[in-house]
């Protein structure tokens, strides 16, 4: 197990708060896929101790520069863009890794809509071999493990990085924790959280049709509301719930907004160290008291490519 990377300011209580979290994140979420995977630490990489304290440091002070975020309500492309031109000369990249249908931890009444399984499942596949794929016996770490029954366009929109869904409590990861004799607790958090899930600055026009289509959220029009939508987030400007439940015709408590909101979840940063390729996933720790905010961010990964 790679050692954390931490401001040696920090106590040791709150490190050993978030090893609990990286362990539970990756290992019972299976949200951290290339964490199972990763055998090398940053006291094992076979470079010199000056590259080792150089990556040390970067990851200290990437953790310090994601901090911005936490005052944006409203994650965007031109939200990251100084922080990609901080780091030009290192040619760093950061990208949402969270919005999209996570499989393992999204529940039944998304999973079994009729437009959702319409844009998952292939027209030859019957729905008795779609429940076969998804729910409590199945959890998928990575894209190859993903059966062909799925459409392309339904991997495209795919993650498997995100945080447990508290408003799921059959999602596939639940009921495995459910099933192996544990218990629903208060203290998952914030492992298991009602963040939601995808960030709508960053979801696909396909994937945003089949949500505005489903029954529970019940948008009529869903092809032009769609696009009405899209065009109101191009605005240069904070767009709020309450102009987005206008826009859709819906009111603000609808399922949509469990669904997506404007923050997100988790980040990939990849950039150039000492001629190496670092990879980091950050993870949103959000508020308990509001957790559609968001109190600080967390290094949950990195790797060496």
């Amino acid at each position: 197990m790679k050692e954390s990377v931490v401001n040696p300011e920090d106590g040791a209580g709150e490190i050993f708060v978030y090893a609990l979290l990286v362990i539970f994140s990756a290992i019972v979420l299976g949200c951290m896929s290339f964490y199972l995977n990763s055998k090398i630490g940053l006291n094992k990489i076979n470079v010199s101790r000056r590259t080792r304290l150089e990556i040390e440091k970067n990851l200290i002070q990437l953790e310090k520069d994601m901090q911005f975020l936490c005052n944006d309500d409203n994650d965007s492309e031109s939200s990251i863009a100084w922080l990609e031109e901080k780091y030009a000369t290192e040619e760093l990249s950061i990208k949402d890794v969270s919005t999209g249908i996570n499989i393992n931890t999204f529940g039944s009444w998304f999973l079994d809509d009729k437009a959702i399984v319409k844009f998952l499942l292939r027209e030859n596949v019957s729905r008795e071999k779609y429940k076969e794929n998804i729910g409590r016996n199945h959890i998928y770490k990575n894209m190859s493990e993903i059966p062909d029954s799925f459409t392309e366009q339904a991997k495209d929109n795919m993650s498997f990085y995100g945080w447990g869904i508290s408003f799921f409590p059959d999602s596939a990861v639940v009921s495995q924790i459910l099933e192996s004799g544990g218990r629903y607790k208060e203290d998952w958090f914030p492992a298991v959280n009602s963040m939601p899930p995808m960030n709508i600055n960053f979801i696909h026009h396909e994937l945003l049709v089949a949500i505005l289509g489903m029954k529970e959220i019940c948008v009529v029009n869903v092809e032009d509301k769609a696009l009405a939508l899209e065009y109101l987030l191009q605005s240069n400007r904070t767009v709020t719930d309450r102009e987005i439940a206008k826009c859709l015709g819906i009111n603000e408590d609808n399922s949509f907004f469990k669904i997506v909101g404007r923050k997100t979840c988790m980040w990939n940063i990849i950039e150039n160290i000492s001629g190496r390729r670092l990879s980091v996933i950050f993870g949103a720790i959000p508020q308990k008291e509001n957790q559609r905010k968001v109190n600080e961010y967390k290094i949950l990964d990195w790797r060496i490519l």
